[in-house]
């Protein structure tokens, strides 16, 4: 006897609807390994400028640092002078290289591990959509107890690019496309923070501290000066008790 197992028309055609659609978004989002940015770079369909052929990852590419917005300190030119970030300092970092991606490619942007292992933490976009033109900025902060150094040209952040099934239909056209400086918006904000920064909080403690254990020592020598000070006043008065009685029974005794 042979026993056949029937479904349902409707349910095997959403099955099979699912996995042709998980197959379908594995094959529209690929992640290019380092063979391939480098041939998409060198055919000009991928610009990245300037290029660093040692910048170029497994399957990623670093980009590195030109320019640093620190809140309540301005833009930083690291071509000029590194800068440190104290702890609790907000900080915007601006990419070297100029990208512009193709139609048909996607990327997402992460701190590199190194800056996250040293205590700093990073926001951003999602994604850089398709057609996008610019630098690459990113914010971070600065969680950690120590400050963290960062200079020109160091690579911040890791790019991985993906190749979509089809073109986009459009490029990004949002206000951050050609961007090639801080916003001035951002600028504004980070230069007229109102609220303390938490390194400033930590600073004004930190002063705090000091000032109480100064304060703190100079009571201490205070009171041994005042003990000192004491014994001699404790002496004059004795003196003059001394010379004010000895006349008395100096009479009386005559």
């Amino acid at each position: 006897m042979t026993f056949k197992c029937l479904i349902p028309a409707a349910v095997y055609q959403s099955v099979t609807a699912r996995r042709e659609s998980r197959h379908h978004a594995v094959q529209c989002r690929q992640m290019l390994a380092d063979v391939e940015i480098r041939e998409l770079h060198e055919s000009g369909k991928l610009q990245i400028d300037p290029f660093d052929p040692k910048s170029v990852e497994p399957a990623s590419y670093d980009v590195r640092l030109r320019r640093v917005l620190v809140a309540r300190r301005g833009i930083v030119d690291l071509a000029e002078r590194g800068v440190v970030l104290r702890h609790g300092d907000w900080a915007e970092l601006e990419s070297l290289e100029v990208m512009d991606l193709p139609l048909n490619v996607a990327a997402t942007v992460g701190l590199r591990s190194g800056l996250t292992r040293q205590g700093l933490d990073w926001f951003g976009g999602p994604q850089i959509d398709p057609g996008y033109n610019g630098r690459i900025y990113i914010s971070v902060f600065n969680a950690s107890s120590t400050p963290v150094e960062l200079t020109y040209a160091m690579s911040f952040a890791t790019v991985s690019f993906f190749r979509l099934g089809k073109n986009a239909s459009r490029s990004y056209s949002g206000k951050f496309q050609k961007q090639l400086t801080f916003p001035e918006e951002d600028v504004e904000r980070m230069l007229k923070m109102e609220t303390h920064t938490l390194s400033d909080v930590i600073q004004s403690v930190g002063i705090l501290e000091n000032t109480v254990e100064r304060l703190t020592k100079n009571t201490d020598r205070m009171a041994t000066n005042l003990g000192w000070i004491k014994g001699l006043l404790f002496a004059i008065l004795f003196a003059m008790v001394v010379g004010i009685i000895a006349p008395i029974i100096s009479h009386f005794m005559r």
